[in-house]
């Protein structure tokens, strides 16, 4: 009867034994997945500021490029022959002067 007794109480501690060893790889499993959620978290937000910066880039090129052929439009269609003539020789002038 002493002996089924010790046998039982070894039963009951190796039960223990992996009942403790189960929720300490349950709490391990746990920890790496929030440390893993993180990484994917931080990535993703910067990839998102990357992806923002480089759509703003992309409008202030086109906002510049539209705003030039405003400019250029509006250029040839105020200039005459005659200005036209003035600010070519003017530009020589001042190339032919640094030079």
């Amino acid at each position: 009867e002493n002996k089924l007794k010790n046998i039982e109480n070894e039963i009951d501690r190796i039960i223990e034994e992996f009942r403790e060893d189960g929720i300490k790889e349950k709490e391990r499993i746990i920890e790496n997945a929030k440390i893993e959620a993180e990484k994917i978290k931080q990535k993703a937000a910067r990839e998102i500021e990357q992806e923002v910066m480089k759509v703003k880039d992309q409008i202030r090129k086109e906002y510049a490029e539209r705003i030039f052929n405003i400019v250029e439009d509006l250029i040839k269609k105020k200039l005459t022959t005659k200005d036209h003539e003035r600010v070519v020789t003017e530009y020589i002038e001042k190339v032919v002067h640094i030079n």
